[in-house]
């Protein structure tokens, strides 16, 4: 793992809620649910303040109203966040807890 001793990007920061935590709700939606109406979902709690991204030198979080929908590794976020053509949810790694 690199530590990554900066603030999070906008790229980052915009990588871990339209892709991470969209995937996260329309995944775990009890009702069939878009990548589109997920992202809907949180601007929705981002515009009423209930949307927080933390992050250190090795992790990156993201939570809405207080529930965890994104644990991520900083190097992993820096990685996908300037590949878009690359499918992060497909890499081995992401499940990796060193």
């Amino acid at each position: 793992m690199t530590v990554i001793d900066r603030p999070l990007t906008s790229e980052e920061r915009e990588f871990l809620v339209k892709t991470l935590a969209a995937h996260v709700i329309a995944d775990q939606a009890p009702a069939p649910c878009s990548i589109d109406e997920a992202r809907a979902v949180l601007a929705r709690f981002e515009a009423m303040g209930q949307l927080d991204i933390e992050e250190n030198a090795e992790d990156a979080y993201v939570r809405a109203n207080g529930t965890l929908l994104v644990h991520a590794k900083r190097d992993w976020v820096a990685y996908y966040a300037f590949r878009p053509g690359e499918d992060p949810l497909k890499d081995e790694r992401r499940h990796d807890d060193s």
